[in-house]
């Protein structure tokens, strides 16, 4: 009947319409890994040596996977996805009073537009890190580059 079929392609509307709600989420976050191993043979593994271990996934933070290291010497630190790069800090962006008004980015990724290239994914070109001093408010006085990091799928 009018009825029916008209009742079907409402019920194929919002089928549609979820699926493409469903994808546009999985677009937008990337295909992690729950054990990411980071190494490194240039300058971060000689400022940052506690920072080389294994980052695991913790949660998603801003629609994002985000990782802690349980093996980096007890450190507090987070890898996660902020301002167009993947980076390591002190805390979460979003919570600078424990880190005295600012988080800071020791570790930098390449430009990723968007969140869908996980870190193991990244090449080992373009990577920075703090090479000078840190400062309250999350500021870095210089960064370096390091062509050589690394993150593996553990």
């Amino acid at each position: 009947s009018m009825m029916q079929r008209r009742h079907h392609h409402q019920v194929a509307a919002v089928v549609a319409i979820f699926l493409s709600i469903c994808s546009l989420e999985l677009v937008q976050s990337c295909d992690f890994c729950d054990r990411n191993f980071l190494e490194s043979d240039g300058g971060f593994a000689k400022f940052y040596p506690r920072f080389l271990g294994t980052w695991s996934y913790a949660g998603d933070w801003q629609g994002n996977p985000f990782f802690y290291c349980y093996d980096c010497q007890g450190l507090r630190a987070f890898l996660l996805y902020v301002n167009g790069h993947w980076a390591i800090t002190d805390c979460k962006p979003d919570d600078p009073s424990a880190c005295g008004g600012g988080a800071h980015q020791v570790l930098m990724s390449p430009r990723a537009d968007d969140a869908t290239v996980c870190p193991h994914q990244l090449p080992s070109e373009g990577w920075s890190y703090c090479s000078g001093e840190l400062s309250p408010g999350g500021i870095c006085s210089e960064y370096s580059g390091d062509d050589t990091i690394k993150f593996t799928c553990v």
